[in-house]
């Protein structure tokens, strides 16, 4: 016997985005979103398919949890990078993180079933003040390792140990 609560949502879920193909044919509505998603999306009163939008960070700005259920590897992942830049928690899967030097609990929260995805979620708006230290720290890292100024060192150090090793006799 299922034994777990059922809740109205408090909250509503906003998709951005879509495929690349999409985006190179220029569709720029939900009409390109997977059928599936569509049905689900059609179902479920709270959750709407933007498409694509002009500006991501007006979504951002109306957000309250960034979630990144990316489940195959490959490309950077600035999804994350811009959440975090923008304060905003982030949820991922262990794969939508990879090559990010990210910590989970301290810069965002990993989930990887959907079930985890969705406690980590509402841990994020129950938990006092779980969304706003991951904000901080996520913020942090980005202008500790994602921002043009620590690049920028970063090319600057490997130049000097190239001129100092090729200064050498």
């Amino acid at each position: 016997m299922d034994t777990r609560c059922v809740l109205e949502p408090a909250g509503a879920l906003a998709i951005a985005g879509m495929k690349r193909w999409a985006a190179t044919a220029n569709i720029r509505d939900q009409t390109c979103s997977p059928p599936r998603l569509q049905e689900l999306a059609a179902a479920n009163p709270g959750v709407e398919l933007l498409g694509y939008v002009d500006d991501i960070v007006e979504v951002y700005a109306e957000s309250t949890v960034s979630v990144v259920p990316i489940r195959v590897g490959g490309g950077t992942r600035t999804k994350i990078l811009e959440a975090m830049a923008l304060k905003r928690p982030v949820v991922s899967t262990t794969v939508g993180a990879e090559g990010l030097s990210v910590e989970d609990q301290r810069h965002l929260l990993i989930a990887d079933t959907a079930e985890s995805m969705a406690e980590a979620v509402a841990r994020l708006h129950t938990e006092a003040g779980l969304a706003e230290r991951l904000s901080s720290e996520g913020r942090g890292f980005v202008e500790d390792f994602g921002s043009a100024a620590s690049a920028g060192a970063a090319f600057e150090q490997v130049l000097r140990d190239a001129h100092a090793r090729s200064a050498r006799p």
